[in-house]
């Protein structure tokens, strides 16, 4: 077959997921009879060996090629004569390394769309990028290092989405007064080592501006409320300073917005005009005040407002009619959690610990669905976590593919809260020693939520061994893979002490608590040992449960910080 020489000529080539053999790329005999391929794409094959770098010198008419999500090596070398047809090449999601040719923007002149992300490519950016036509540029998830070319921001006319997140890149954003190209509407800095001031000047059609995670300092500048069509902006952990402007209710498009881990100081000004605001996040600030002025909207969907200084009762939080995420702990809020929280039919996690709160919380509590309310369907559940119950605790926990990366939501972190219908006197391990009584209600039937899938920049991360501490209760957590809108799908569920005679659990010593992490484990193995031959049985009958792509594959990110 190495020989065989076909009597066609093929304008167009699609070979994605056929599980290729290395040959394709090693010896492409049949690749090298197609003299008229205009369109290749051998992606998602798993395709070893080194990078075909004949395929962009000899194959001049290509103007498609698509070799993403391989495991080919090596480093992209241009030689030969420019490729004039060319207008798309992704080669993300591969071992590529070495540095990106100088010559690549004379190699590819026409280029619309390059994506190299994914990869291991160092060095700088090299300016020959700096191309009028280029109108897609990923080079996300790699090592460059260095700053980046400021013709990338102002010379590339035709530019609508720069992503450059996640590398070492460093400097000043823009240098001086330049202005960004009038058509970049995406631009992705996000954790890199980026540092001054946030970037002025920018293009009235911004929709996406993401740059979490940097060094920046400064306070919020004016020019960003000069933006109409933002969408999305995420600041999140810099060094950003002073206030939240009330002009920030000018961006009446605005999504999505995470100020979380600054040093943002004052109140939250009212913003009611932001009326599709669903996804909010000022974790980790100084924010003081009372928040309600802020939400006039119902359409939040997401709301961190943890680890401030927020005062007042939470009366305001009754009215997000649309909630799914509720996260208001480590503030100074008072008062009594009132039974309209039970009004708020898409809740699926709230975290109120460590405030001022008194009284009880409400039966109506426990009635809440905590379930996912995912109206795509048609997405699979991703992985499950079973526990059962013992005299001190969870006696196993046996996860079916990998360690639950889940978060922890409960009251437990605030005295003074109890379930007005539990009827055990004693308090519960995890409040204080000396915390006082509650004046109406026992402590000890907490309500506790562990979520199954969440977006990770909400909160903190937990394994499967923290769930023993959770309740005594059995029962288990579906794990829901996210789906492709804005915010991704909540899977929770609600526990609690159900036997009113049960002791309290009581905190083990560090040596306690490593017997009972390897008793756990060999548990776990002993229930995954006679599960096996089970799942082997169905495997072989019909397949894996996960036909949809690797075992415990997450999918894709929010859109906001691919």
């Amino acid at each position: 077959m190495h020989g065989w020489v076909p009597k066609f000529q093929l304008n167009t080539l699609r070979l994605s997921w056929c599980n290729l053999d290395k040959s394709m790329i090693t010896e492409p005999h049949f690749l090298h009879t197609q003299n008229h391929l205009q369109f290749l794409d051998l992606s998602n094959n798993n395709l070893p060996g080194s990078m075909p770098n004949w395929l962009f010198t000899n194959k001049t008419t290509l103007v498609y090629l698509n070799l993403a999500n391989n495991s080919l090596v090596g480093s992209l070398d241009l030689i030969g004569q420019p490729q004039t047809n060319l207008k798309q090449v992704n080669v993300s999601s591969n071992l590529v390394e070495g540095q990106l040719p100088t010559n690549i923007g004379f190699m590819f002149p026409h280029l619309i769309i390059l994506d190299v992300s994914r990869n291991t490519i160092s060095g700088t950016i090299p300016p020959a990028l700096c191309n009028s036509s280029i109108q897609l540029m990923d080079l996300s998830k790699n090592r460059f290092t260095g700053k980046v070319p400021a013709c990338l921001f102002t010379d590339c006319y035709a530019m609508n989405i720069l992503k450059l997140s996640n590398n070492t890149l460093g400097g000043k954003i823009l240098d001086g007064a330049s202005s960004f190209s009038g058509n970049l509407w995406a631009i992705h800095l996000g954790n890199n080592k980026f540092e001054g001031t946030l970037p002025r000047n920018l293009s009235g059609n911004v929709q996406i501006m993401d740059l979490h995670d940097n060094k920046m300092s400064g306070e919020l500048d004016t020019s960003l409320w000069c933006l109409p069509s933002l969408q999305a902006l995420s600041l999140a952990n810099n060094g950003l300073t002073g206030g939240i402007h009330p002009e920030i209710s000018t961006l009446t498009d605005l999504m999505m917005l995470d100020l979380s881990g600054n040093y943002f100081t004052g109140r939250l000004p009212n913003c009611g005009t932001m009326v599709y605001l669903t996804f909010l996040s000022v974790s980790g600030n100084s924010l003081s005040g009372s928040p309600g002025a802020f939400f006039n909207s119902s359409y939040i969907t997401a709301l961190d407002l943890s680890n401030n200084q927020f005062t007042g009762n939470l009366e305001w939080a009754q009215h997000l009619s649309q909630v799914s995420v509720l996260l208001l702990s480590r503030n100074k809020f008072e008062g009594h959690i009132s039974s309209n929280f039970c009004h708020l039919q898409y809740l699926s996690i709230i975290d109120i610990s460590h405030n001022r709160l008194s009284g009880s919380v409400p039966p109506c509590i426990g009635g809440i669905p905590f379930e996912p309310l995912d109206p795509y369907e048609h997405w699979p559940a991703a992985g499950s976590i079973t526990y059962g119950g013992g005299e001190d605790g969870l006696d196993f926990v046996y996860t079916n593919n990998y360690d639950l990366p889940g978060f922890t939501f409960t009251t437990k972190g605030q005295p003074g809260l109890g379930l007005e219908t539990a009827s055990d006197p004693q308090p519960h391990a995890s409040q204080r020693p000396n915390a006082p009584r509650p004046d109406s209600g026992p402590i000890t039937g907490y309500k506790w939520v562990r979520r199954g899938c969440l977006d990770p920049r909400l909160g903190f991360p937990a394994t499967t061994r923290e769930v023993r501490r959770f309740a005594h209760s059995a029962g288990s957590i579906q794990i829901c893979p996210p789906p492709p809108p804005l915010l991704q799908s909540f899977a929770a569920v609600v526990m609690g002490d159900r036997r009113a005679d049960k002791r309290p659990m009581e905190v083990s010593d560090p040596e306690a608590e490593r017997r009972r992490e390897r008793e756990l484990r060999d548990k776990a193995k002993r229930v995954m040992r006679e599960r096996s031959g089970g799942r082997e049985a169905r495997e072989e009958r019909g397949g894996s449960r996960d036909q949809g792509g690797r075992e415990g594959d997450w999918g894709p990110p929010p859109w906001w910080i691919q």
